[in-house]
């Protein structure tokens, strides 16, 4: 059996809890000093940039999962991970259709950075993401 050394829970400039330095080539960085094989891209409620840690990773010998950690309506909080790009963004739009009608308050919660698949700011994400959606545990299984 192989063995491997993994990170499955880290956040974004995306999500308002992540410091303001973790933009994909310093997440590769850090994970490259740790030695790390696999890394899950792991945003609050959304993937959105899972294409540029994608992007970012791909001459690293780093493995990148696009995944979120999508918050349930009991405030449990799961984390969906996925093999390709193109199931997570499906995941996503059912979130964000399960998301509550909020705005994010970035003077609250913080900036949500959004980026594109070559790591650039493209804006900011004005859904409030640090909150539960509509899931059940049941239902986001």
């Amino acid at each position: 059996m192989p063995f491997f050394t993994a990170d499955l829970h880290l956040h974004t400039v995306l999500s308002p809890c992540a410091e303001d330095e973790m933009f994909p080539e310093f997440i590769l960085e850090r994970a490259g000093e740790l030695s790390l094989d696999l890394i899950a891209v792991t945003d609050h409620n959304s993937c959105e940039n899972a294409a540029a840690m994608l992007h970012a990773a791909a001459d690293t010998g780093i493995v990148v999962w696009p995944g979120m950690e999508v918050q349930t309506r009991e405030e449990a909080h799961l984390l969906c991970l996925f093999d390709d790009l193109a199931p997570a963004l499906a995941c996503q739009a059912a979130v964000y259709a399960h998301l509550p009608p909020l705005r994010n308050r970035p003077q609250t919660f913080g900036t949500q950075i959004v980026l594109d698949a070559e790591g650039e700011v493209v804006g900011t994400n004005e859904r409030l993401l640090a909150t539960s959606t509509a899931f059940s545990v049941e239902a986001a299984v």
